[in-house]
């Protein structure tokens, strides 16, 4: 049940990602996922210092959550989906390290939270490289659209012959303008990377370090289905070896109800049937025991105190020299015109344009401005 729904979820998210560019309905936006994040929607928030009306939609994820658990990660995030492919088809017969217990690891997830909310109170979005679905979706924009451009021309360069002896001028004449972005190699290492560390355990990403995840583990434990364990375990431990997130403590009927994401791994797999997920108030005695992570408040401070400094960095910076520019100096735009792109810079990642980049840059609304006057031509 869970891999039906992760391939259609899977495909919804690459056919709204190629139909970005036609007129979508109101009730199905082409940027379907990402108005669903709600860590980017606080990031959006804190980062304009006011409320957005796209972000409502990241509260109807929130209150599932609240309401079922975790579900997210196991069901619908393409990330997830992504890496539970490619899992299957690379790692699969590869033994790995047990790295479950390791929960110096698990606080990791949470300091790149605290840094990711902390960078956005101070202007600065890191969305492209922490939060999945907009990492996912620049991954699909500068490095599958592309390679997919380049095998669409190549077999069009195949079939040509034959569509000239067919008479079909038009199909003969087909040629795809193939984009390129300079980000392609960057954004590829870096999926690439997380792809690669399932070899040590699956769903590394998953468990350790993606911080929308530890943001919907804030309220996974308040959710009324929880794991629960009956009276008829042996502790033969075959839920715990199984469970994609390690989820499961030792003692089987121990779980850490922030990690676990209602995949139903355990019900599945479990000889006894005494593992079941039923909607209660309260946790049963016998199961659904909940494992906290304790978070140092010397690691906050360092996440958030972290995040302040890029920030404060981000614009005195080479990257950055619309900001640092002074009015008037080469470089420099004209006084209304650098805060408007500074605000578009923190919240490009809601535009629908902005879904798919453009070959030439993802504002091509900006006008030319003359060096030294800073007025546009």
């Amino acid at each position: 049940m869970k891999t039906i729904f992760q391939i259609l979820s899977l495909l919804l998210f690459t056919s709204l990602f190629f139909l970005a560019t036609y007129t979508m309905p109101d009730w199905l936006p082409a940027d379907l996922y990402l108005r669903l994040d709600p860590l980017l929607g606080l990031g959006a928030v804190l980062a304009r210092k006011e409320i957005i009306l796209r972000v409502f939609w990241s509260l109807i994820l929130v209150g599932v959550t609240l309401l079922i658990g975790r579900f997210f990660c196991a069901y619908i995030c393409p990330m997830g989906a992504s890496i539970d492919l490619l899992d299957r088809l690379f790692f699969r017969k590869k033994a790995r390290r047990d790295l479950s217990q390791n929960s110096s690891l698990r606080k990791v997830k949470f300091f790149l939270l605290f840094l990711f909310l902390s960078a956005a109170l101070g202007g600065l979005s890191l969305g492209f490289f922490l939060d999945p679905i907009s990492l996912l979706t620049r991954v699909y924009a500068l490095f599958f659209y592309p390679l997919a451009i380049t095998l669409l021309n190549l077999l069009m360069d195949l079939l040509r012959p034959i569509f000239q002896i067919l008479g079909w001028i038009g199909l003969a004449r087909w040629h795809t303008p193939q984009p390129v972005f300079y980000l392609v190699l960057i954004t590829f290492l870096i999926f690439a990377a997380l792809i690669a560390l399932n070899r040590y355990t699956p769903r590394f990403w998953c468990r350790y370090l993606c911080p929308l995840g530890a943001f919907l583990a804030l309220f996974s434990p308040l959710g009324l289905f929880k794991r629960r364990v009956s009276e008829d375990c042996n502790e033969c431990l075959k839920c715990r070896k199984n469970c994609p997130m390690g989820a499961i403590e030792e003692k089987p009927r121990n779980t850490r109800l922030a990690e676990c994401i209602q995949c139903r791994t355990c019900a599945d797999i479990c000889p006894k049937e005494a593992v079941s997920f039923s909607p209660e108030l309260k946790t049963s005695p016998l199961g659904g025991e909940f494992s906290p992570v304790e978070i140092s408040r010397r690691g906050f401070l360092y996440s958030f105190g972290g995040g302040m400094t890029l920030a404060f960095l981000s614009e005195r910076t080479p990257f950055a020299p619309l900001v640092s520019g002074k009015e008037g100096s080469p470089g420099s735009g004209p006084p209304d015109w650098k805060p408007a792109m500074r605000l578009a810079n923190k919240t490009a990642m809601f535009a629908e344009k902005c879904v798919r980049p453009r070959p030439f840059g993802p504002y091509p609304w900006r006008r030319k401005i003359t060096p030294r006057s800073g007025r546009p031509f």
